[in-house]
């Protein structure tokens, strides 16, 4: 399981005339990607929805994966959705249940049966050109900040895990669903935030294996935590004017930076508050005339 966390960059200056102050991009992308991975797809919450492999013969890869959406009758791209969890699915482990956690422990969890105020999330292998046979979906990686379970109830009692990244991954880590099948499992979720499990399937076409590509499936685990607002960068406009100069300011939108000057690097003093939006903000700054070099920055209060 991969972890990766935002940091916040140190400054770093560029000298020019009226220098500017630069920061670090990294932190600014990284929090970007996430708001437009979210917001570019569709949001699916409470429909009964399904993970389904279709098969796909004009490509390289024979098989592949589509997000069913039976309450809209829609397929989607996995690129195009992003499956929900919501914070009202959150449980404690309960005694007796060591697969899913320590006892007492947080668990997000999606139910085999449905809840009509969860997503109701299953595993569809209908309409494939197979014979009679056991389709493979593995799970290949997880990116996220906790661990991932899926587990039926045994008849005889107890717990089928299909897949625990406590103990990493496998191929045991996979579900078995039967051509022409529908199937739900639960789903876990050890914390919130955003997860992406990547799946592979393998069924037999024409006497060989065929295969999927890795495919991502983005789920998010509510509550979302909030993304910290990234640095900014400050570019200078070609055009000066008489007595002051104008800056163009990118960073993350809605957050809010303070532009500051300095004559030496060492002493700063507030200039103006700036809102940052999706397309660069324009600020006039003045330029102070006890001084022929002046260096500006922009930072989070």
């Amino acid at each position: 399981m991969r972890r990766a966390g935002l940091g916040r960059p140190a400054a770093r200056f560029l000298p020019m005339k009226f220098t500017l102050v630069s920061l670090l991009l990294v932190g600014l992308f990284t929090a970007r990607s996430f708001a437009v991975s979210l917001t570019e797809r569709v949001r699916l919450t409470i429909e009964h929805v399904d993970l389904k492999v279709i098969l796909a013969p004009e490509g390289t890869n024979l098989l592949k994966f589509i997000v069913l959406d039976h309450d809209r009758a829609t397929n989607y791209f996995t690129t195009n959705a992003v499956l929900v969890v919501a914070e009202s699915s959150k449980l404690s482990v309960p005694e007796g249940f060591p697969e899913l956690g320590p006892s007492g422990s947080d668990l997000w969890v999606l139910p085999a049966s449905q809840n009509p105020l969860l997503l109701y999330l299953g595993i569809n292998a209908t309409g494939l050109p197979l014979s009679a046979q056991r389709l493979d979906l593995f799970l290949r990686r997880i990116d996220g900040p906790g661990h991932f379970l899926a587990w039926q109830f045994a008849s005889a009692g107890g717990l089928a895990v299909s897949h625990s990244t406590r103990d990493g991954l496998t191929e045991a880590d996979r579900f078995n669903p039967v051509v022409g099948g529908h199937e739900h499992h639960n789903l876990g979720f050890s914390t919130n935030g955003l997860f992406t499990l990547w799946f592979q399937a393998r069924a037999t076409v024409g006497g060989t294996n065929a295969w999927s590509p890795e495919t991502p499936i983005l789920f998010a685990v509510e509550p979302l935590p909030a993304i910290p607002a990234g640095p900014a960068t400050l570019v200078a406009s070609a055009t000066e004017l008489a007595g002051s100069l104008q800056l163009h300011l990118q960073g993350t939108p809605k957050a809010a930076y303070q532009v500051e000057r300095s004559a030496d690097l060492a002493n700063w003093e507030p200039v103006t508050e700036v809102i940052a939006s999706e397309n660069p903000v324009s600020v006039t700054v003045p330029l102070p005339g006890h001084s022929t070099q002046w260096f500006f920055r922009a930072r989070r209060p």
